[in-house]
C-alpha cells in the first residue's frame, strides 16, 4: 500500500525527474489551490543529499504545485518528503512571490501569502495555477539548459 504523505510547510522532499536523478525542494506556503514550492539548484543520485541541496540557491521561480495529487494521491511521479519541518518556517520573500490571478481584463497579482494587487502595466508573472509532475520537470529542464547556455 502506498503511504499517503500530509504535506507542510517547510517540508524538504524529493522529485524523481529520471532513473538517475533527483531534485530537491521545500514547500513555502500553502495557498488556495496547492503549494508554492522552490526547487534547489542542486541535483543527485540518492534522496539522502537534501541535507545538501536545502543550503543551496533557488533554481527558478517558485511554482505552485497540485500537491493533492503529488503527495496524497500519489497519481504521478515520485514525489517524497525527506524532512518534515519541525519548527516554524518562514520563507522570508514571501510577499514578493505573485503569480497572474484573473482574466485580461481585470489581471491581479496574488502572493504566497494570499493578498491581491492591481497588476501593473508591463508586470509578467506565472499564473496561478498549480502545476503536476511533467509541468515541473519541464519546468527545471527549461532552467537547467538555460544555466548551460548563460555559462
Amino acid at each position: 500500500m502506498i503511504k499517503k504523505q500530509e504535506l507542510n510547510v517547510g517540508d524538504v522532499f524529493s522529485l524523481r525527474l529520471n532513473e538517475k536523478e533527483i531534485a530537491f525542494g521545500r514547500t513555502l506556503a500553502k495557498v488556495s489551490i496547492g503549494h508554492a514550492v522552490e526547487i534547489f539548484d542542486y541535483f543527485s543520485n540518492s534522496r539522502i543529499d537534501y541535507t545538501k541541496a536545502i543550503k543551496q540557491n533557488r533554481l527558478m521561480y517558485p511554482q505552485i504545485i497540485d500537491s493533492y495529487s503529488l503527495f496524497k494521491l500519489k497519481d504521478e511521479g515520485e514525489w517524497k518528503i525527506e524532512k518534515h519541518e519541525n519548527e516554524i518556517f518562514v520563507c522570508k520573500d514571501a510577499s514578493e512571490i505573485k503569480y497572474a490571478y484573473g482574466d485580461k481584463s481585470n489581471l491581479k497579482t496574488i502572493n504566497i501569502l494570499g493578498e491581491f494587487e492591481q497588476q501593473q502595466e508591463g508586470e509578467r508573472f506565472p499564473p496561478y495555477s498549480p502545476k503536476g509532475d511533467i509541468q515541473i520537470k519541464k519546468i527545471i529542464q527549461f532552467w537547467r539548459d538555460k544555466k548551460v547556455q548563460d555559462v
